[in-house]
């Protein structure tokens, strides 16, 4: 199927009606929406919990987004928040048109946001982790509970040798080995928080990270979001 989305599909006209729509324009005048090929986190609230689905900007109009996403499946009219995973992190609340394929088409209810996020901003996380010494044979298991761009927050048994660590991380289908170095080790209720520093990360990695940050954020969003 060709990439590009017109007139000539017709289960897409209502995302052709939806950009001559008679309200207002719904992207904030001080906000660009993302482009074509933009990274996105789909967000279904209708699931109880909520679920991620990994996608990319296929098109934007005024009043409509097509994504695609690889496991579609949506109800008509679900709602659902997309999220940018790149800066500047972007959201809006949509409304799932049609399909076709894994092309699908969201009307929007709320305009385009910049999501206030600091460059240094740690966010609460649950999920879980390998911390490995780089220098000696320590390896545990462990439960990453905060992640920023520079670092993150890892609950393990006990304190491991060495201050040079990896810490390992899976999500979303993709796992990455992150080098680090431990600046402050606490007591906690589950045993020793490790404070870690990211080293120089690969650009694999740092996208990995980015990834992730924008998950875990995905989440706190679609929480109030559902809230509202």
């Amino acid at each position: 199927m060709a990439d590009s989305i017109g007139p000539s599909y017709g289960k897409f006209r209502a995302f052709r009606g939806a950009r001559r729509a008679d309200t207002d324009d719904m992207t904030e005048a001080s906000v660009t929406p993302p482009g074509a090929g933009a990274r996105v986190i789909i967000v279904r609230l209708s699931t109880g919990q909520p679920v991620q689905e990994p996608g990319s900007i296929a098109k934007v109009r005024d009043q409509a987004v097509a994504v695609r996403v690889e496991h579609a499946g949506f109800a008509t009219g679900e709602e659902v928040v997309c999220i940018t995973v790149e800066r500047p992190r972007l959201s809006v609340r949509a409304r799932f048109l049609a399909a076709q394929g894994s092309l699908c088409a969201f009307q929007l209810i709320r305009p385009w946001r910049i999501l206030e996020v600091r460059e240094s901003e740690r966010h609460a996380a649950s999920l879980a982790a390998e911390v490995r010494s780089v220098l000696g044979t320590s390896r545990q298991t462990g439960e990453l509970v905060d992640i920023s761009s520079g670092g993150a927050g890892v609950v393990v048994p006990s304190r491991p040798g060495g201050r040079q660590l990896e810490v390992l991380l899976s999500a979303g289908g993709y796992s990455a080995t992150l080098p680090c170095e431990l600046a402050d080790a606490e007591e906690h209720a589950d045993g020793i928080l490790l404070h870690l520093k990211f080293a120089e990360l690969s650009p694999a990695q740092q996208a990995f990270v980015r990834g992730l940050i924008a998950a875990v954020q995905a989440a706190r969003v679609a929480m109030m979001e559902a809230a509202s």
